[in-house]
């Protein structure tokens, strides 16, 4: 079986890029590949990826709202520098 010249990322970018809206014929014509490959890689990797993308969001939403914690104290560290900063000589 010949390997693919393209990695499980770029393949998923592909299939990405169609479901943004892009033809098959011209995603198929700007990376040099048959519908065929297109074709099967879409009933190869999307089971796959979906799987993967659905997991990930828990984890997506969490690393949202730690970012949000994190904003606040770095804003509650700077005023408390400036006071600090106010009543020390």
């Amino acid at each position: 079986m010949a390997r693919s010249k393209f990695s499980q990322l770029q393949i998923s970018a592909i299939l990405d890029e169609h479901e943004a809206g892009r033809s098959v014929k011209e995603l198929c014509r700007r990376h040099h590949i048959t519908d065929t490959t297109f074709y099967n890689w879409r009933r190869r990797y999307r089971s796959a990826f979906g799987v993967a993308a659905s997991a990930l969001e828990p984890a997506e939403k969490e690393n949202v709202q730690l970012r949000e914690q994190i904003a606040d104290l770095l804003a509650e560290v700077s005023q408390l520098r400036d006071i600090i900063a106010k009543h020390v000589p």
